[in-house]
């Protein structure tokens, strides 16, 4: 008998794949139900058990829905961030304030409003913390840091525009900079734990439990919480893209290096603890349910 296996069609004869052998079995899977017609051109992909139908709306919907989706949510995020540095730039504990309250209220709108396509991560230890936590797959992780990057470039670009030079360079583009005299160790820590509970808030709230209608406005607060503990210290990023944009388009790199250094690891720690002991039994790595 055949052995139809990807890789490995043959026939009893000749050992080669044959048209007709496909076009059997396509037309199995249609008798069985197993092939939809999705309209327009098409392309077969065949693995170990099955030949898949890939249309432009299959395309449209599995990447390039959701990573526009990232890139317009970080877009906007950047530049509402950005934009809040305006209201107070001369008081440090009011600018502090209004930060927190623009950027905590800014992702809770945008993963409500935008983020159904994606699941609104709009931050790439955002990203890292989910694909950790066994939510997605490396590919998608790594196209969805791609689609942030280049959207927190494009909203920078729009807070350049909308702004007379006097105005941006006020706030140094929007771009997130150490506090005065801190040590760039003192920064990284203090990002690995604020990044820490925001990635840890997504894991419980979002990936932990699905169904939560709460999720966006539990991240939003911890961006909220965390701004207030750290903007004075490290700037409270969490974020490499938030702080990338700005970095690009101002051309302020001081420091930079921080924010792709301890976000990422305080992401990839929240993403042990949860794979480790948080997680529900049957996400868990270790004494999982038999």
């Amino acid at each position: 008998m055949a052995d139809t296996r990807y890789g490995s069609l043959s026939t009893p004869n000749s050992g080669q794949i044959e048209m007709s052998d496909i076009e059997g079995r396509v037309g199995q899977l249609e008798a069985d139900g197993e092939r939809k017609k999705t309209g327009g051109s098409n392309q077969l992909i065949m693995n170990e058990n099955e030949i898949e139908v890939w249309t432009p709306t299959i395309v449209m919907e599995r990447f390039i829905r959701p990573c526009f989706a990232e890139l317009f949510g970080t877009m906007l995020f950047v530049f509402v961030g950005s934009m809040s540095g305006l209201a107070t730039a001369s008081d440090q504990a009011l600018s502090v304030l209004v930060a927190a309250l623009a950027h905590g209220f800014a992702i809770a709108m945008l993963i409500a409003g935008i983020g159904a396509p994606s699941g609104g991560h709009f931050n790439p230890c955002v990203t890292i913390g989910v694909y950790m936590g066994g939510a997605m797959n490396l590919i998608m992780g790594c196209l969805y840091i791609i689609s942030q990057l280049i959207g927190a470039i494009c909203g920078s670009a729009l807070v350049l525009a909308v702004l007379t030079t006097e105005q941006f360079d006020s706030i140094n583009g929007g771009a997130t900079l150490l506090g005065e005299g801190i040590a760039t160790d003192k920064a990284i820590g203090c990002e690995w734990i604020l990044t820490m509970i925001l990635v840890s808030t997504v894991l419980q709230a979002a990936v932990e439990t699905k169904s939560s209608n709460l999720a966006p406005l539990a991240i939003g607060l911890a961006v909220l919480v965390d701004i207030l503990a750290g903007a004075t210290i490290s700037g409270a990023s969490m974020n490499p893209a938030r702080s990338f944009g700005p970095a690009v388009v101002a051309g302020i790199w001081d420091d930079h290096w921080v924010y792709w250094v301890g976000p990422p690891a305080g992401a990839i720690c929240s993403g042990l603890v949860y794979r480790l002991l948080l997680a529900s039994p049957d996400k868990r790595w270790i004494l999982k349910e038999d």
